[in-house]
């Protein structure tokens, strides 16, 4: 009896030490995509800027293509009248695109007759929308053990890296009253970019450590992700919401224009 009780014993403290539970935890990762921001502004631009802090503006779009279909051409329109809105909020003065681009179709125009007829300052002309990038982020962290920093290849089966897809917009700035180029500003926006939750699912050791080397044979046990709300395990994360979800397009729009504008404020 004495043995057996040793035994147990044993096998006790060894489970301890290298058996786990199998739990999942709240994790986050984070993204910086502004750091990818390019920003080109001529010296005239920003003497412009500062003297008029929230100057006229106008946004320019590129004419319709014939490969465009309706409803590209229609999600393209939402997305213009997302970055008109942003900047009526931010307290700009916003001209009506139509007019400039019928000015346009009439063939030449000057700067002058655009000043006259559209009453503008600027004219913010989108070269690129580009909504789906890949953008690999290889750390996260678990706000429930102490925001402890792990990467994602430590864990069997669960590739290399997080998908922290991000947007960017790409503009050039005119200057109307002397009919040159301001600059070109380049904003980046990633959901991840402020922190972006996930479940985490992996086996902690008696001894608190994360599992991270669990048998490829028992797959039921191998560390596995998810996205809030998607109600299925992954062996790998792909943040796709503002690529995919017209809600998470719109949203992307906006953080875009709000990075745009903030490129477009000159600190005294």
């Amino acid at each position: 009896m004495k043995t057996f009780t040793k035994l147990m014993l044993g096998v006790i403290i060894l489970c301890h030490s290298g058996c786990g539970t199998l739990k999942v935890y709240e994790a986050t990762v984070t993204s910086n995509s502004p750091s990818k921001n390019e920003v080109t502004k001529t010296n005239a631009l920003q003497d412009f800027l500062r003297d008029n802090p929230k100057p006229k503006v106008v946004l320019r779009v590129p004419s319709p293509t014939h490969d465009v279909t309706s409803a590209e051409q229609n999600k393209l329109t939402r997305y213009y009248n997302l970055i008109e809105r942003e900047f009526l909020k931010s307290g700009y003065t916003v001209r009506d695109r139509g007019l400039l681009t019928q000015l346009l179709r009439n063939g030449q125009v000057t700067y002058d007759e655009i000043s006259r007829q559209i009453d503008t300052d600027l004219i913010i002309e989108v070269l690129d929308i580009d909504l789906c990038n890949d953008y690999s982020v290889y750390n996260f962290s678990i706000p429930m053990r102490n925001n402890e920093t792990y990467r994602l290849s430590e864990f069997q089966g669960l590739g290399n890296s997080i998908n922290c897809m991000y947007g960017k917009l790409e503009v050039r700035v005119s200057i109307v009253h002397s009919g040159e180029l301001g600059g070109i500003v380049k904003t980046h926006h990633s959901n991840c970019d402020g922190g972006n939750k996930f479940y985490f699912r992996a086996l902690e050791k008696g001894s608190g450590e994360l599992k991270k080397d669990v048998s490829a044979n028992n797959l039921r046990k191998r560390a596995r992700v998810t996205w809030y709300n998607t109600g299925k395990w992954y062996s790998k994360l792909t943040s796709n919401y503002i690529c995919t979800d017209e809600k998470g397009q719109e949203e992307n729009i906006e953080m875009l224009t709000k990075g745009l504008i903030k490129e477009l404020i000159i600190s005294e």
